[in-house]
This record gives structure tokens, sequence and C-alpha cells, in this order.
């Protein structure tokens, strides 16, 4: 009796999974239409637990930051590109042809930035990854690194 039970249970499953296979697209617009009749509901819950918890919502930020931070770091090779420096705190994105006003008027935030890279597929053709001091020295020296320079 319990082996037929058993049977039966596995069988209603594979059958489950055989209609979810055959209507996913069903399945996702249901999803959505429940996604946007439920959003007004789930905001105003999201608002009120924002409000009761204000610091677990500072440190969920942060720690989305962080990692959003590393994400683009390891995107772009996680060192700099002049010299090698691989230490996350010194390590800043550099506009490659020193067009980064033309970002900042575009984004509205650097985690809007950071986000279009990620999406983008982090582009080395514009940006590339490299250490404060590199990165300070290239503004100094008319858009090249001291270390490319030759002496």
């Amino acid at each position: 009796m319990a082996q037929n039970k058993e049977e039966r249970k596995q069988s209603q499953l594979i059958s489950n999974r055989r209609w979810r296979e055959a209507n996913k697209e069903k399945i996702a617009l249901c999803k959505k239409e429940w996604y946007e009749r439920t959003r007004p509901e789930r905001n105003k819950h999201r608002r009120k637990y924002c409000k009761e918890h204000p610091d677990k919502m500072k440190q969920n930020i942060k720690n989305q930051q962080v990692k959003l931070r590393q994400q683009v770091i390891n995107g772009y090779g996680g060192k700099c590109f002049c010299c090698g420096e691989s230490e996350a705190l010194f390590l800043d994105l550099d506009h490659i042809n020193n067009d980064g006003k033309l970002d900042r008027d575009k984004f509205n935030s650097y985690r809007s930035f950071y986000r279009w890279l990620r999406t983008e597929g982090f582009p080395r053709d514009k940006y590339q990854l490299l250490c404060s001091n590199c990165n300070q020295g290239k503004r100094r020296n008319g858009g090249s690194c001291p270390h490319e320079v030759s002496v």
C-alpha cells in the first residue's frame, strides 16, 4: 500500500513537471499579472518594513553596494590595468577617453552606472580598472599613466 502511494505521488510530480514545461508562457503571464495586481500592497508592506527596521535596511543597502562594486572590479579583471595593484580599496574605474562627464550626466548614481556596466557585459573599449595612483597620474599627466611614459 505504501509503495502504491509513493508511486502515485511520483507520477503526480512527473505529470506536474510536464504540464509546467508545456505551459511556460501561461505561467509567466500569470506571474506577471499577479506581480502587477499585488504591487501596491507589496510596496505598502515594504515601506512599513523600511520604517520599522531602518538599521537593517541601511545594512542591506551597504551590502548590495559592496557586492555590486566587487562585481564590477571582478568584471574588469580585479587588478589595475597599468601596474597590477589588486587591493580593492585602491581600485577605481577609469574612463579611457577621459569622457566621464558624459556618464555622470547620463546616470544619476554610480549604482545605476555599475548596473549598466554589468548589463552591458563590462565593456572594455571605454572603461578600465586603475589603482588610485595610476588614475590620478593619468589625470595629471595629460591622459597617460606615468608608468606608460618612458623617461
